[in-house]
This record gives C-alpha cells, sequence and structure tokens, in this order.
C-alpha cells in the first residue's frame, strides 16, 4: 500500500531519497513543515540555515519551517535517506 497525502493527519510526504558520492541537494525551506530525515546508509553533511552537521547511518534530523537545508553526500558510498514531512501546527 502506497501512503498519499492525508492517509496520516499532517503527514505531507513520505520518501527515499539516494545522493550519489560527492553530489548535494538543492538547498530549499518550507514555510509550513517539519522534515524528518533518518540516514540509512552513508555519510555526509546536513547544512541548516548555514551550519553543517555531519550525518551517517542512523542519524536523525528534523528540520524546522522555514529553515534553509540542504545535503551533502561526503563518503565513499551512496547517501541513503529516508524521510517524511509533517503539517507545521500554526499552517
Amino acid at each position: 500500500m502506497l501512503l498519499e497525502r492525508g492517509d496520516i493527519p499532517h503527514m505531507t510526504h513520505f520518501s527515499i531519497a539516494t545522493v550519489a558520492k560527492g553530489k548535494m541537494t538543492a538547498a530549499h525551506s518550507h514555510a509550513d513543515l517539519y522534515e524528518a530525515f533518518y540516514v540509512a546508509s552513508g555519510s555526509g553533511l546536513i547544512r541548516i540555515d548555514g551550519e553543517a552537521t555531519p550525518i551517517e547511518t542512523q542519524t536523525i534530523v528534523v528540520v524546522g519551517p522555514g529553515e534553509t537545508h540542504e545535503i551533502t553526500n561526503t563518503g565513499e558510498t551512496d547517501l541513503t535517506l529516508i524521510y517524511f514531512g509533517i503539517e507545521s501546527p500554526a499552517s
């Protein structure tokens, strides 16, 4: 069964992403949701509002509404992330 918007109250998405060695995601923010990232494998850096934090397998990071974030794979293998968004109560 696939989850869709509305199946779980306030959840906007539930996804898996792979960032290749040496690559990064585009910096962006979400005005109305929290995003939680679980590192399934690999290592890298997550930059939130300009502050870089190392991430590795089993790390969990939550990004709040309005926080600009990007993820860089600094490891030797693919960086695999499982992540989901939850609507902010203020939205």
